[in-house]
């Protein structure tokens, strides 16, 4: 299938690989990478469709995590539900993960704030 591409977007090189055959095998429910597909990929991948996302997630990011701060502050809301599945899509982290980490963060400014023997 050849796709036309305008010439200004035209990589500089390209790279091809030969298959020789079809396997059949059975769908993984774990993602285990994120596939790369464009700079301008905006549709992200939809890691509610796997069981589970091994993508690297114990690397907690600085800025998902003022991200996650962002969104909550900005909408009033902890990050559960409909919005934890947003977010997955966009910072390609599963809601679960996003739900706890939330929750963390959360925990860990309110043990930041003055007067708290806590922290």
């Amino acid at each position: 299938v050849l796709i036309p591409v305008p010439e200004e977007e035209t990589p500089g090189h390209m790279t091809w690989t030969c298959v020789l055959g079809n396997t059949s095998v059975e769908d993984d429910p774990v993602l285990r990478v994120i596939p790369y597909f464009a700079d301008d990929d905006r549709e992200g991948i939809d890691i509610s469709l796997y069981d589970e996302d091994a993508t690297q997630e114990e690397d907690d990011h600085p800025v998902h995590d003022g991200v996650i701060r962002e969104v909550s502050k900005a909408t009033g809301r902890p990050i559960t539900g409909a919005l934890a599945k947003l977010l997955s899509g966009k910072l390609r982290k599963s809601a679960h993960y996003l739900r706890e980490r939330h929750k963390k963060l959360r925990e860990e400014d309110e043990q930041a704030l003055p007067g708290n023997d806590a922290g």
